[in-house]
């Protein structure tokens, strides 16, 4: 069981009591130490989970406990006071003699267990930040070595022999595959990690930047696209909303029949907007609909291999929609993802 230290601070003789009884309750074998400052608490350096209770002091002083951190730049204890005031820093209780000891033992162990949580939680952030930076860029070193001197073979090779010319180009072809994989994995990292602001704006001018950045792909497809005269204004964020249809069109082109339309639409669904790409071509198995949109989180579990569902899946979710698959009797695959309507 980890120690626990409770730090008792600028509380009357009452008060300290009532909250040497509920620490003690929630916390067999716990450390008590008094103080009369935050600051003259901090000094008193400990280990284990910390648990810091303050009197009936202002604004000011519970934001400094609530902003101090430890060796691991991590908030350093939980914060609860007991006060006449309440506020948003820290769970706040009312004095001594209205506090039931049995439920404040109860809030003690929960703020303790939050702000375990919370550390926890900083701490992964913290290590995804490290992934997605050092995997964006340490790996990019590397490859684009390999890129060049495979360029350089390519180049230099007398007699050209296409034997060896075309394992050149494998490597090529792998080398730019891992780029996209590295860029979808730390996209969807910092997506996570730093939601960016949501703003409103036209799903138009979102679709829009999409074909352009996909002219090539569609040409080389030869697949016309069937878009509806008008979108809706929607609350959400535009770069995460460009990767969910890139990857659903490209889908469309990869999977859907060339000989028949790939359509673009929207409509109004229950309090959310509903948006779709709809091709021509063979259903997916009924077997694998279930696997399509895997939780990015849950990859590990999986054996399957495709990222880009899972990423639409991950960023859907941040904006509050949903995405699902559907099969229409008409022969059509229909990839569609929501977005709650902002009123």
């Amino acid at each position: 069981m980890k120690n626990t230290s409770v730090y008792l601070v600028q509380l009357s003789a009452n008060m300290r009591d009532v909250a040497k009884q509920a620490a003690e309750t929630a916390f067999p074998g716990a450390t008590f130490i008094s103080a009369n400052t935050v600051t003259e608490a901090q000094q008193n350096v400990v280990l284990g989970r910390q648990l810091i209770v303050l009197g009936d002091v202002d604004e000011a002083v519970i934001n400094t406990a609530v902003q101090i951190t430890d060796g691991e730049d991590l908030p350093r204890w939980a914060v609860v006071t007991m006060g006449r005031h309440s506020t948003v820093l820290a769970e706040s209780l009312p004095p001594y003699p209205e506090c039931n000891t049995r439920l404040l033992g109860q809030v003690f162990r929960s703020v303790v267990l939050q702000h375990e949580l919370l550390r926890e939680n900083l701490g992964l952030r913290g290590d995804l930040k490290t992934v997605a930076n050092r995997y964006s860029h340490d790996l990019r070193s590397p490859l684009n070595c390999i890129h060049i001197t495979s360029e350089l073979m390519k180049e230099s090779s007398a007699n050209k022999e296409p034997q060896l010319l075309a394992q050149i180009q494998t490597i090529q072809n792998s080398i730019i595959e891992t780029f996209k994989i590295i860029d979808r994995f730390t996209f969807v990292l910092n997506a996570s990690i730093e939601p960016l602001p949501f703003a409103t704006f036209s799903m138009h001018a979102v679709v829009g930047r999409v074909l352009v950045k996909l002219e090539e792909e569609i040409q080389a497809a030869g697949v016309k696209l069937e878009l509806p005269p008008n979108w809706p204004v929607v609350a959400g964020v535009a770069q995460w909303l460009e990767q969910i249809w890139m990857n659903f069109i490209l889908n469309a082109l990869q999977h859907g029949s060339p000989a028949r339309p790939i359509k673009l639409g929207w409509n109004q669904h229950n309090e959310a907007w509903r948006f779709w790409v709809e091709n021509q071509g063979a259903p997916v198995p009924t077997d694998f609909q279930a696997k399509l949109f895997n939780r990015f989180e849950l990859l590990h579990t999986h054996s399957v291999s495709g990222l880009g569902l899972a990423m639409v899946q991950r960023l859907v979710a941040l904006q509050g929609g949903q995405c699902g698959y559907e099969w229409h009797d008409t022969g059509s695959s229909v990839f569609y993802f929501t977005l709650p309507r902002k009123n």
